[in-house]
């Protein structure tokens, strides 16, 4: 009966190691990027890092400092150290590493742990990806928007055109000291008697 119960206990365990190795996989894909939630637990260390090292300081200076200072003082270093041990442990243990050590508890904890956080970058993913979208749909609106006053204003521009073509034909053609009527009716008869007998007429501006 024990060793029934310690092989289950071990299938159990085991089964649990595999679901959580399974969801670091996935979450470690998605995580890698973001991970907002693992900056707060950096910062963590990083403050820790930091008051380890100017608690090393101050020990270095004890000499100088009565002796139930110095006591205070290695109490502080000794909890920093545990802590940073800790927080150091805690973080392998999140990137799947020293896991053989914890209880079926310890990893449903790490578990839940993994499945928030994992359910923070997804929200995160979604809102930046619908953010996107609209910045896109507005872009798209402000172009057709952009290709209709266009397409309302070629008539105008084409009509300012002609009449700046013809104004600058009529200036050249009085310069030459010919009207731009008697110039057109030339042309009118020039090209009547080319459509005629299609004999090579030749016009001279005098």
């Amino acid at each position: 009966m024990g060793l029934t119960l310690q092989v289950t206990g071990a299938k159990g365990l085991s089964h649990s190691l595999g679901r959580y190795n399974i969801m670091l996989v996935r979450a470690s894909i998605i995580c890698f990027h973001y991970l907002p939630f693992a900056f707060a637990f950096v910062n963590s260390v990083n403050d820790i890092v930091d008051k380890y090292s100017t608690h090393s300081k101050n020990l270095g200076k004890s000499h100088q400092q009565p002796s139930i200072d110095l006591n205070v003082e290695q109490s502080k270093y000794s909890g920093l150290n545990e802590q940073l041990a800790e927080e150091t442990n805690g973080l392998r243990q999140m990137r799947g590493e020293d896991l053989e050590g914890l209880s079926v508890e310890e990893l449903h904890r790490m578990e839940r742990k993994l499945e928030a956080g994992l359910h923070r970058v997804i929200s995160t993913k979604d809102q930046l990806f619908m953010q996107q979208i609209g910045e896109l749909l507005q872009k798209g609106t402000q172009l057709e928007d952009e290709n209709r006053r266009l397409k309302e204003q070629m008539p105008q521009v084409l009509t300012a055109g002609t009449m700046v073509v013809a104004a600058a034909a009529e200036n050249i053609l009085t310069e030459d000291g010919q009207s731009s009527e008697s110039v057109m009716t030339a042309l009118h008869s020039g090209s009547s008697l080319d459509c005629d007998d299609g004999s090579d007429i030749s016009l001279k501006l005098s």
